[in-house]
């Protein structure tokens, strides 16, 4: 992982795509290979910044955000986890197997995975930042839709091994704006490469404006 976007935001390039509803799982690769987004939750816990920024309802976190893992290590309760610039932050559902039920939040084989589970450390300054997330199974499908509609930041890199290697994603988009200015499919990976910028703030926008 690269280091964290700076926090005035710059050398930061726009792109807006607009496509059917329907396609817009084609970008579920990105929410599982890890984006940024920046928050005002610096400092908060876990749970503050799922129920705050991210809209999810307390009855969604508590029956769906089953695993977490912050800075690579398993959380087991998400009201003292504080999140930090920088901070890597997975979500998923339940997960299956003894590794699944291991990992899990308060999961009486917890004990099994004690010396790398997350253990709050004092307090975390306030104020804005990035966290570096990663979304699985149906926790992406089900919220996936809400952050790419909202705004991911990827890096340059990790966007061209995107389009590299998923050429349709982008074909089925009616506009493509980069930085404001139009741009055909064809040559997407050409203008964003031109821009030189570093990290590539993305916003999917569904065709007439239909919810997903």
């Amino acid at each position: 992982m690269t280091d964290s976007p700076p926090l005035n935001h710059g050398n930061i390039a726009h792109l807006n795509l607009t496509l059917p509803a329907e396609r817009i799982a084609d970008f579920f690769y990105l929410l599982q290979s890890g984006f940024y987004v920046g928050t005002r939750y610096i400092g908060c816990s876990i749970r503050a910044f799922l129920s705050g920024q991210a809209g999810m309802s307390e009855e969604y976190i508590s029956r769906h955000i089953s695993t977490v893992f912050l800075d690579g290590m398993p959380v087991d309760t998400i009201d003292t986890a504080l999140l930090k610039h920088g901070s890597r932050l997975a979500l998923s559902s339940a997960m299956p197997g003894l590794v699944g039920a291991t990992m899990r939040q308060g999961s009486p084989l917890a004990s099994l995975r004690d010396s790398i589970s997350y253990k709050a450390t004092g307090s975390s300054e306030g104020g804005e930042g990035f966290v570096f997330l990663k979304l699985f199974n149906l926790v992406m499908k089900e919220r996936g839709s809400q952050f790419l509609q909202s705004g991911i930041l990827v890096t340059a890199g990790e966007l061209r091994t995107f389009l590299c290697g998923h050429p349709h994603s982008v074909q089925s988009c009616n506009e493509i704006f980069l930085n404001g200015t139009a741009c055909g499919n064809d040559r997407l990976l050409d203008a964003v490469l031109s821009t030189g910028a570093h990290y590539i703030r993305i916003v999917l926008r569904i065709q007439n404006g239909a919810a997903s």
